[in-house]
């Protein structure tokens, strides 16, 4: 199954949720959208897809940004 995981910051993100991460890779793939502001290398390292994306008030869904 693929899980997308849609962030404001990946700088936290990583710090706080990264054994999230890994978890959910043994079973998945996981796709995170974010706007990249730290660790991105760090984050492809484990396996996960990253897609560079901004997410704003203003979008509704991740889709229409």
């Amino acid at each position: 199954m693929k899980i997308l995981i849609a962030t404001n910051h990946s700088y936290m993100f990583y710090r706080f949720r990264k054994e999230l991460v890994e978890a959910l890779m043994q079973e998945h793939e996981v796709i995170l959208s974010t706007p990249f502001v730290g660790h991105e290398d760090d984050l492809q390292a484990m396996g996960c897809a990253a897609s560079r994306r901004i997410l704003t008030a203003a979008a509704s869904t991740p889709s229409r940004i």
